[in-house]
């Protein structure tokens, strides 16, 4: 290689780590705003579908229940899989139905909700009301009073009022 070559080449490696600097610099301010974005994106996102469930249990406290499961179908439509919010949609939308008398439908979102198991106390109060429609009393007073115990009063409101009455019929059944 002859000199000019020589330091032709330095030159171009110099620029090259100052252009991999300024790109790397780039990218990583580039990064950085798309990390804030997705992460209020997310937020936001989630804030979103616990809104629906919280406008969705006012609806429901007050007897407006075809207004609930609007919110709480929309709820179910927007959350992903992972969410701890879609296994309480299930459940609200489920309580709902059970409350209609729509046991196959009520039924079949406790069944999703307990599938999901990604919201521990959801999946009390689903299997509690499962178990009580199959006709397992003491299970169900049981798993009863595993939800009314770790259940926030926030989203299970009517359902832990439920749960208790439940608990007095089941035992005073027995």
């Amino acid at each position: 290689m002859t000199s000019q070559k020589f330091w032709t080449n330095c030159a171009k490696q110099k620029n090259s780590a100052k252009n991999y600097d300024a790109v790397l610099k780039d990218y990583t301010e580039r990064k950085k705003n798309f990390d804030t974005v997705y992460g209020e994106y997310l937020g936001s996102y989630q804030k979103r579908i616990k809104r629906k469930i919280r406008d969705g249990c006012k609806l429901q406290n007050d007897g407006k229940f075809n207004e609930a499961l609007k919110l709480y179908d929309e709820a179910i439509a927007e959350a992903k899989a992972n969410d701890a919010e879609l296994s309480v949609a299930y459940v609200k939308r489920g309580h709902v139905y059970n409350l209609r008398g729509e046991k196959n439908l009520a039924t079949a979102d406790f069944e999703k909700a307990i599938a999901l198991n990604n919201d521990a106390v959801g999946v009390h109060y689903a299997k509690a009301v499962l178990l009580e429609n199959r006709g397992d009393k003491t299970q169900a007073a049981q798993e009863y009073r595993a939800f009314v115990k770790d259940a926030g009063i926030v989203y299970y409101d009517t359902e832990i009022t439920d749960a208790l009455n439940r608990i007095v019929e089941l035992e005073e059944v027995n």
